[in-house]
Parts: structure tokens; sequence; C-alpha cells
């Protein structure tokens, strides 16, 4: 008795789209045209995707016995896509097993995969590129002093008791040099004020 084969995967189901980070999952749903079964014993299939110029591997998570299965994948730190990740056209079995009902195991192809051009990954951490400080002068009492900080990309500052400061030494003492602006930009501004 033969059983014919006649599972296939339908459609892809790909995250929102979006600027994910460090930490963050990505869930891909692969969905069938009947239901399957997953053994994981020897391998964990998985979705192969491209993060940059990086394969990575969303593994299998949940869904055997049901017709949808979940694959998962971690952001790392220092990963970075800003042109949208990419998935490959096929399943890898990583010497795991998705069979159907009749045990029969599964064309590996995907189709309809969903639109993956709003997948932006940015794992990296902002890095001081650049520091702007006043002319030299003679400065005198209630004159302002600003520094600007450069950053290899935007950032932001939460306003808080922990609002960031530089530290400024003048003669033998240390001051605090305020922030003032740039929140959203690549550019913050600190200022300190010379007292009496």
């Amino acid at each position: 008795h033969i059983n014919p084969v006649t599972v296939v995967v339908t459609e892809v189901t790909v995250p929102t789209a979006g600027t994910y980070k460090s930490g963050d999952t990505l869930i891909f749903s692969v969905a069938f045209n009947e239901k399957v079964l997953v053994t994981t014993a020897s391998g964990i299939p998985s979705l192969k995707l491209t993060i940059g110029s990086s394969s990575r591997n969303a593994f299998y998570q949940n869904g055997s016995g049901n017709n949808v299965l979940e694959f998962a994948y971690i952001i790392q730190p220092g990963e970075e896509d800003t042109n949208a990740i990419k998935i490959n056209a096929a399943l890898s079995m990583n010497n795991g097993f998705i069979k159907d009902t009749r045990g029969n195991n599964i064309p590996p192809g995907l189709h309809n995969i969903g639109n993956t051009s709003g997948i932006l990954i940015d794992a990296v951490n902002p890095s001081i590129k650049a520091v702007m400080v006043p002319r030299k002068n003679m400065y005198k009492a209630f004159d302002t002093l600003d520094f600007t900080i450069y950053f290899t990309e935007k950032v932001m500052v939460k306003n808080s008791k922990d609002t960031p400061f530089i530290r400024l030494e003048i003669g033998s003492a240390l001051k605090k040099n305020s922030y003032v602006s740039g929140s959203g930009t690549a550019a913050l501004l600190f200022r300190y004020v010379v007292h009496i």
C-alpha cells in the first residue's frame, strides 16, 4: 500500500515589521495543509535566516501534531541588518524529522513566505565617535561651557535621577557637566555654568 505525500507548506508568517534589538525573539509560523509530526531526538529542524551577511537558524519550538509549526530565533548582541533579514526557501532538518500523519517526510520547500523587507536588526551598542569641547578661553562666572558628544547612531536619553552627565575636573574639584538636549539624535549636548 502506497501512502502518497500530499502535505505541503501553504504559508510562512513572519514577525511584524520593526527594528529588533539584542534579546528580542523572532517568531516564524510555518503552516501546512494538514497536521504534521516533529521528531527532535537526533536534531531540531530549523528555518535558515540571513542576518546581515551571516547565516542563522530559527529552531523549531512547538506545534507538533498540528498544522502550524513555530520556529524562533533570539537576536544576539552585535548583530545588525539594515537591509532586512532574508529567509531560505527550504527548511533544514538537521537530522530531525517533520512527517505527515502517515509517516512520510514532508517536502522541505517553503511557499508564500511573508514579506521580511521591514524586519531590521540593530543589536549593536552605540559608541562615541567624537567630542566637541569649548574653545580655549578664559571663562568667568556664569559663562557656559558646552560639550557635544557625537555617537555612531541616534541615542535616546531617559530623564530621571540617573540622567547622564560628564564629570569635569576644574582645578582640583570635580564638577557635574549636565545633559541639556539631543535625545533622539546622534549628538548630545552637555553644559556647565561657571560658578563664582
